[in-house]
């Protein structure tokens, strides 16, 4: 058990009676595989919480006695494996209420997957990945949205009302915005 959740669980069958030396051996080996699943949780948790701080930076506004250390963000990006000078496609995705969360874990882990980041940004659930070529898996991949499939589409327009307006993100080429 890690606080409430329920990692695993070991059995051990066949012997009706266990000397002491062998169920310490037995509880010292749960110990040892539940802090390594622990371990393999949490890595990824950690990795996806530095990405979404790191994306999280690279939106957020300059503040007039605050500005973005450019060279900072790049050094950070590039530990990631990131290359900020590369195209990259932006998507924004909107969920309401509990879902926001699971979305959130699957957008993250989609974003690590494939080399991006993700992150969370006024209330939306953003991720930014390495585009999309012709014939890749993603550009011909259905749309997940709310729960159910549908065709890809490139022409869905955004709610307006919901969506704030672009602002230019300085370390990208010129025409690049961000929310």
């Amino acid at each position: 058990m890690a606080g409430p959740e329920l990692l695993d669980s070991i059995a051990l069958t066949g012997r009706a009676d266990l000397p002491d030396s062998d169920r310490r051996l037995f509880e010292r080996a749960s110990l040892v595989t539940a802090l390594l699943l622990l371990l393999r949780r949490t890595v990824p948790e950690a990795e996806d919480r530095v990405r979404g701080e790191l994306l999280d930076d690279l939106l957020a506004e300059d503040q007039p006695d605050n500005p973005r250390n450019i060279s900072s963000l790049t050094l950070r990006a590039r530990k990631l494996g990131i290359q900020l000078g590369n195209p990259h496609e932006v998507l924004v995705l909107h969920c309401d209420g509990p879902l926001r969360q699971r979305l959130m874990d699957e957008t993250a882990r989609r974003a690590r997957a494939s080399g991006g980041l993700a992150g969370l940004y006024k209330g939306h659930v953003i991720s930014s990945l390495r585009p999309a070529t012709p014939g890749s898996s993603r550009a011909n991949s259905p749309r997940i949205s709310a729960g159910r499939s549908a065709p890809p589409s490139r022409s869905d327009p955004l709610d307006p009302p919901s969506c704030p307006a672009p602002t230019p993100m300085p370390w990208c080429a010129s025409g690049h915005s961000a929310i």
